[in-house]
């Protein structure tokens, strides 16, 4: 139950926020840059639906890591192509700031698995730096602040890990 309190709001979010982006890009920003960013975002809110969706299954009780980690690198890939298509490596920078801290911080999930997000998240970052066509002046301090970032989601997840531990053997003595 708890899983499905704090994991289900996150895609729910995460869906509209896209939807959002869809409405905002088809009505409002249109033009030729935004029509070839519009497929990235179906597909991230497509993406984001269906897993959303798998919340209710069996499944997903037993997987819901893997799902996490599936979905986040979806996320990724498809921040990476607006970013490389783009030009601008802000799209990919956000996902990765978001995700690492969004993961870190709410997603009940053990450092272990936090530490898989924080490599899929550098490792987008790094193909993205090696094949952008823009060369950014301020990519040293984009990536000291991913490295700071990587290592603040870590240090939450961390310490989540161990107060879920800690309130499981709390309520184990409470039962005897």
């Amino acid at each position: 139950d708890w899983l499905r309190r704090f994991v289900r709001p996150g895609f729910l979010l995460i869906a509209l926020f896209e939807a959002a982006l869809i409405a905002l890009n088809m009505f409002v920003f249109s033009g030729v840059s935004n029509s070839r960013l519009l497929p990235f975002e179906i597909f991230n809110a497509v993406a984001a639906f269906v897993v959303l969706a798998f919340m209710w299954t069996l499944w997903f009780d037993h997987y819901w890591k893997a799902t996490a980690l599936g979905f986040s690198t979806v996320v990724l890939l498809a921040a990476t192509f607006v970013s490389l298509s783009t030009g601008r490596t802000e799209p990919l920078f956000v996902s990765v700031l978001l995700l690492l801290f969004g993961a870190g911080s709410l997603v009940p999930w053990d450092a272990r698995w936090q530490s898989a997000l924080t490599l899929v998240c550098l490792a987008w970052l790094a193909v993205n730096a090696i094949w952008s066509p823009s060369h950014d002046p301020d990519v040293l301090y984009r990536w000291l602040g991913l490295m700071a970032a990587a290592g603040l989601a870590q240090v939450g997840a961390a310490r989540n890990e161990h107060l879920r531990k800690e309130l499981e053997s709390r309520a184990q003595l409470l039962a005897r």
